[in-house]
């Protein structure tokens, strides 16, 4: 199934949002079962210095090819001490966090730092803490944009399970409000995080996240029988992404639902990919994406089948060569859309701060 045919498909349950395009001119939204005509305000207040501390914290992290090493009892054969960054509030007791997973480029990119700063403030402004997860690092990787065969997506799931389990065993952390967040490759984390029947398998009777956000995440990967964790999952999207294509998160978040999951999607009229960026949009030639492969279907075992590739016998890199070579193609539309990502910007600290509390 390709891209042009899954946007045929019949889409429930999305807020289909005008935003300003980055040509400049303005667009009009239309509507799914709830809609919305422009998008959520944000607050015009002057930027007030919040006091919060600032900490390293160390988790570990595993190299595996796929969940099936997990399912398999193999998954710890190889690790790595990966650190990131906690901001809390500067006051007494157990604190609600975001994790924030990044995406695919190097994880303090310039070009993202200015939004990931307001995240912060606004998070802290509600009493919320943020914890800045790095997966490269400490595996001495700087970016995998342009070979995703460095580091498997099974291996970045597990890392953000990682970072939760130590953010849970800290005295000055709320392990029962602890929240996940991402952009890109980190949105594919933010989303696959929340299958219980998984999660469970690397945390036995350990914590849950409480809430996803994933920001324009990669939808290209679903589990074939979803387990909800029973947390909200809301899905942030640019509708003319040709990096992830949006309509593969129509189909992971309608087979979500059948399983009992709350899951919205908001997505925003000619909005591409990166659009949370502090650069204008830009052809990047060397990104490799798989708008036209087949949505690769994590089974119950923890292998991955995408019509006629499969994982079974593979290596996570010959798994991914395999696809570049059959239906892979190099080049992307990426940067910002400065509307888009300040309501982006209120629905992720609004959801938060509901479902998360301080």
């Amino acid at each position: 199934m390709n891209g042009e045919s899954l946007k045929s498909r019949l889409i429930v349950g999305v807020v289909v949002v005008g935003v300003m395009a980055v040509a400049g001119c303005q667009t009009t939204g239309t509507s799914g079962s709830t809609a919305s005509s422009s998008p959520v305000a944000t607050e015009q207040t002057a930027k007030v210095e919040l006091p919060y501390t600032k900490t390293d914290v160390s988790y570990v992290g595993y190299d595996m090819d796929f969940m099936r090493d997990v399912y398999r009892g193999t998954w710890k054969k190889t690790s790595h001490t990966l650190t990131g960054t906690l901001y809390l509030p500067k006051s007494e007791g157990r604190h609600p966090v975001v994790v924030v997973q990044h995406g695919s480029g190097q994880p303090d990119h310039p070009n993202y730092q200015p939004w990931k700063d307001d995240l912060r403030d606004a998070l802290l402004a509600k009493g919320i803490g943020t914890f800045f997860a790095d997966s490269y690092s400490g595996r001495g990787i700087s970016e995998t944009t342009r070979n995703q065969g460095q580091l498997s997506r099974a291996s970045r799931v597990v890392d953000a399970l990682m970072a939760l389990d130590a953010l849970a065993k800290r005295p000055d952390v709320d392990p029962a409000k602890i929240g996940v967040t991402g952009f890109s490759f980190g949105g594919t984390v933010s989303n696959l995080t929340a299958n219980e029947a998984f999660v469970s398998t690397v945390l036995p009777g350990g914590p849950r996240f409480a809430a996803h956000v994933p920001i324009y995440p990669g939808c290209g990967s679903k589990f074939e029988n979803h387990v909800a964790t029973g947390a909200p999952v809301l899905m942030l999207v640019g509708a003319a992404d040709d990096y992830t294509d949006p309509a593969f998160c129509d189909i992971n978040a309608e087979g979500m639902r059948n399983h009992g999951a709350s899951v919205e999607i908001v997505k925003y009229d000619n909005t591409r990919h990166g659009f949370i960026s502090d650069r204008d949009v830009w052809w990047y030639a060397e990104a490799w994406q798989f708008n036209d492969c087949p949505q690769q279907v994590i089974g119950d075992d923890g292998e991955e089948r995408a019509g006629e590739y499969s994982s079974v016998g593979k290596s996570w890199t010959g798994f991914i060569g395999s696809m570049v070579k059959g239906c892979g193609k190099r080049g992307a539309h990426i940067g910002r859309n400065a509307q888009a990502a300040a309501d982006a910007l209120t629905r992720t600290v609004a959801l938060f701060a509901a479902h998360l509390g301080s």
